[in-house]
């Protein structure tokens, strides 16, 4: 019998050859003319040119449903790849249903935005027909724009707070200026794609971050929606100046993204030694902080550090929370999403990284993912909020055959 999941790549330097070798790699593992969604995770190399990308993969797949994003680096059963083309694609099944669904508009309405998705996926799923039980809400958000936590909250008001819902952030290979996501034909961005998984499926989803409070803490004292306005009543930038020097504010947004994805917030968390990891994506006029998500005020924040070894370990902790999960179900594929600053702290220890999710995982376990600039994961032990959003962290979907 063939696997139910294919996955292909490509670094062709012709967008099109790109897509469609992709695919084509894919396709040769469950089958051509079987598939129920296509999944594509693109560098931005490709950029100006994903309209000809998603024709070489309409070539071979015609109206299959297809998400996708741009990414800061692509992640592949061989390990970390950049300037390349994934695909991930699931057959049809009787037992699987997936439906698709897109909601624009992130920065400036992000919670409406988490309601339209979750609106159009859930309508899309029932006019397939199915009465399977839905299981997972897989994401692509854009990593650059809106408030991520407020997002969760608007799928949450419609799907229901204790609905599983997992995913990443697109990235732009750390230039820090603009995402793309993908839907079916259209490349979007400032918006939200997303696809529902329901019937005969196991899921298991684990998620760590290995980084460590770094000095004194600290407060934050005053917030905008996802923007940390001052940190012990001084802008919030004195922070990183204390450490690194006043000129951080003469940094490009680049330069910027770069130095806090090495060292990003820790915001202490109701559990012991946990903490909300927080990337500053820009600086702005004022000395606030702009992140992707929220951050509470009153909190106590650190800088935050990581080493290699914590970095490779909070992985395999991950995938072993992932497969505990899992239970006895058969694996059907695995999905990685991995914060770009971990993949920089690593350098090329980051297949390393992913080859101890593989011993745990399985090595023949088919697994595709991508370098990440956000991460949304369940919680599983927090009392308030049953979905995070989270930066500098590394997340396992495990998907299995009951």
């Amino acid at each position: 019998m063939k696997p139910r999941v294919g996955i292909g790549e490509s670094n062709h330097n012709d967008p099109f050859t790109a897509g469609r070798e992709a695919v084509r790699s894919a396709t040769q593992q469950i089958g051509i003319g079987q598939t129920a969604l296509c999944i594509i995770f693109a560098s931005l190399r490709y950029d100006n040119h994903y309209h000809t990308v998603l024709a070489g993969v309409r070539s071979l797949l015609g109206d299959t449903p297809l998400i996708g994003c741009t990414t800061a680096g692509e992640i592949t059963p061989n390990g970390p790849k950049r300037r390349s083309i994934v695909a991930l694609l699931f057959k049809r099944s009787d037992d699987m249903t997936i439906s698709t669904g897109i909601a624009t508009g992130l920065s400036h309405q992000s919670r409406q935005s988490g309601h339209e998705l979750a609106r159009v996926s859930r309508s899309s799923y029932e006019q397939l027909g199915s009465s399977a039980t839905r299981q997972l809400l897989f994401l692509l958000s854009d990593g650059l724009h809106g408030n991520g936590t407020d997002m969760l909250r608007g799928i949450q008001e419609i799907l229901g707070t204790g609905f599983p819902i997992a995913g990443g952030s697109a990235g732009d290979d750390l230039a820090f200026t603009k995402t793309y996501q993908f839907y079916n034909d259209k490349i979007i961005t400032d918006s939200t794609v997303g696809a529902l998984f329901g019937g005969s499926i196991a899921i298991g989803i684990g998620a760590k971050q290995g980084w460590k409070p770094l000095g004194k803490p600290r407060t934050i004292t005053g917030v905008r929606s996802n923007i940390i306005a001052t940190i012990d009543n001084q802008p919030a930038v004195s922070m990183y100046e204390s450490y690194f020097g006043t000129d951080i504010r003469d940094l490009e947004p680049g330069g910027i993204g770069r130095l806090t994805t090495r060292y990003p917030v820790g915001i202490a968390w109701h559990l012991p030694k946990s903490y909300l990891v927080r990337t500053a994506l820009r600086i702005l006029d004022d000395g606030s902080l702009l992140c992707n998500a929220e951050s509470p005020e009153g909190s106590e924040i650190h800088l935050m550090m990581a080493t290699q070894n914590t970095t490779i370990e909070a992985a395999q902790e991950a995938a072993q929370e992932a497969k505990e999960q899992l239970g006895t179900a058969k694996t059907l594929c695995a999905i990685v999403l991995e914060s770009v600053g971990r993949q920089q702290l690593l350098g090329l220890k980051a297949a390393d990284a992913l080859r101890s999710i593989q011993e745990i995982i399985g090595a023949d376990t088919p697994l595709a993912g991508f370098y990440t600039y956000g991460e949304q994961f369940p919680l599983h032990h927090h009392a308030e909020e049953t979905v995070c959003f989270q930066n500098q962290s590394i997340v396992v979907i495990l998907l299995g055959e009951p």
